[in-house]
């Protein structure tokens, strides 16, 4: 079967996992989880490239055919159309670049995104309810402000998505980026998937959004609490960003939405 790639790459804690859940609900679409493709493509290309062998007696066909087969590759146990390879990192120019090169002349990245102190908020509430998360244990002490500066350091996952939206600024890829909001995500799911279908130019389907089933097979023990938990409904519960991050973290980090 002759599969179409397409891309999803979000902020943490933005209503990815949830929205993966729903679009799988369509039997010709698969949105995987958090997967290593763009990593591998990215690498595969960069090491090939540097070899003086290949750069001696290039072969230009062949890095683009060793980068089809590791897609196609990865994915030739799922039997669907379409594919959203869904990593935080498609949206960084080179992958891009790669993904439209090889994978897809018109690639196309859904990116659901949320307010930077929300996102912090999330995770703060959840290091507080699991004491044994991947954030505390890689930090000096646990406190808010740590915490903060871990999630947000140069290189972490909030950094590199923040980054690599700013792709869509560029002629070539102005097209190929939709930003989600988190609430419209949550508060307007029907419209929102609408806007999806129309941007990847599929057929619309309906989806049940009263009966959701999570991922199967996510290890969130690595991380030490449950980052890709989806209730069978759609809700939101999330504190105010103000009354947990405190004056001066609110501050700080507000006004990063770089994509707005």
């Amino acid at each position: 079967m002759n599969k179409t790639y397409f891309f999803m790459s979000g902020l943490p804690r933005s209503g990815n996992t949830l929205l993966s859940c729903i679009l799988n609900q369509n039997p010709d679409l698969h949105v995987s989880p958090n997967s290593p493709v763009s990593y591998l493509t990215y690498q595969l290309n960069r090491v090939i490239r540097m070899r003086e062998e290949y750069i001696g007696y290039p072969k230009p066909n062949f890095v683009g055919d060793m980068i089809v087969s590791v897609v196609d590759n990865y994915y030739k146990d799922i039997d669907k159309k379409y594919i959203i390879d869904r990593s935080g990192t498609w949206g960084v120019m080179d992958n891009l670049q790669i993904a439209k090169d090889f994978i897809n002349p018109k690639p196309k990245v859904i990116c659901p995104v949320r307010n930077i102190t929300d996102i912090l908020t999330s995770f703060i509430s959840l290091c507080d309810k699991n004491p044994d998360n991947f954030i505390d244990k890689r930090i000096v002490s646990p406190s808010n402000e740590n915490r903060c500066e871990f999630l947000m350091k140069k290189g972490s996952m909030i950094d590199v998505c923040l980054d690599s939206y700013l792709s869509a600024l560029f002629p070539d890829f102005e097209n190929c980026f939709l930003f989600l909001e988190y609430d419209d995500i949550v508060f307007n799911t029907s419209q929102t998937l609408k806007n999806i279908y129309e941007f990847l130019d599929l057929d619309f389907y309906n989806h049940d959004l009263k009966n959701i089933s999570s991922y199967g097979g996510y290890n969130d023990s690595i991380f030490g609490m449950p980052l890709h938990e989806v209730r069978s409904n759609i809700e939101k519960k999330s504190k105010n960003p103000k009354e947990v991050l405190g004056e001066k973290l609110f501050l700080k980090y507000s006004n990063l939405e770089n994509w707005k």
